[in-house]
């Protein structure tokens, strides 16, 4: 593909430019989520609804447009804003924030429990990766063991019984390797939370 001089001119002529029109701020709803990064408590997060203009009281917490160079002036400089550490929220402020929006104890609960789950399962997970390896290893010289022999149909069932119950014996092994890793870490980080 070779550009001819006449697109080149006319691209080289065009200014790529990017304009920003204004800044506005609305309010969303409050709601409970299950997001697995929250330590404690419940994890807050924001509806798909906003509150418009018509309602009154809301309206009185949303900024009305301005441009954004009327923004980036108005803002405090980088010094004065709060770091991130100041941006977390406690779990009795969430608590808090919830039971303010009206979303029902269990519900709440329910997000937790969710959460906690999604956790144990991340734990699981993580656990698990360090047999995947040997695993593949396993499979491979099963496999040349078979092309190499030049096995017989039944020795070939004998060979596959005794592979299915090596995974099955491997599999065990790692579901409480992984369980007994999951337990010390929960040790771990409780003995960190009471110290």
């Amino acid at each position: 593909f070779v550009d001819s001089p006449l697109s080149l001119s006319s691209a080289s002529l065009r200014r790529k430019m990017v304009r920003f029109g204004t800044v506005e701020s609305r309010q969303y709803d409050t709601v409970v989520d299950d997001n697995p990064a929250c330590e404690n408590g419940p994890s807050v997060g924001l509806g798909w609804d906003y509150c418009d203009e018509t309602d009154e009281e809301a309206a009185a917490e949303t900024s009305s447009p301005i441009s954004v160079h009327m923004y980036e002036r108005n803002r405090p400089p980088r010094s004065r804003r709060r770091g991130t550490k100041m941006l977390q929220l406690t779990p009795e402020t969430r608590f808090e924030m919830l039971k303010e929006a009206g979303i029902p104890a269990e519900e709440v609960e329910a997000a937790i429990k969710s959460a906690n789950t999604i956790k144990q399962r991340r734990k699981e997970t993580s656990a698990m990766m360090f047999a995947a390896p040997a695993h593949e290893t396993l499979e491979k010289w099963v496999h040349r063991l078979k092309r190499t022999v030049h096995l017989k149909q039944s020795d070939s069932k004998q060979i596959s019984k005794l592979w299915d119950k090596a995974q099955l014996q491997h599999a065990q092994h790692s579901v409480a390797a992984a369980k007994d890793r999951v337990q010390k870490t929960q040790r771990r980080s409780h003995a960190a939370v009471t110290a």
